[in-house]
């Protein structure tokens, strides 16, 4: 829900860096464009590993929003 509301208006151009955190989780900060202003901006997110793979850490909202 609140994430699908953060991104519905914003188109993902791209990942500008990923980052290794010491305790094995990765921060991945993803390039968006904003579609209605054209502002670009990065969304940090905080990926950690799972038993099926890779999720979103569901703590703090993502910096960048």
């Amino acid at each position: 829900g609140v994430m699908t509301n953060a991104f519905a208006n914003r188109i993902m151009t791209g990942i500008d860096r990923v980052r290794t955190n010491q305790d094995g989780s990765f921060d991945v900060y993803y390039a968006f464009r904003d579609r209605e202003t054209g502002e670009s901006n990065n969304v940090k997110l905080l990926m950690r590993p799972s038993e099926t793979g890779w999720r979103v850490d569901p703590g703090n909202p993502p910096e960048g929003l």
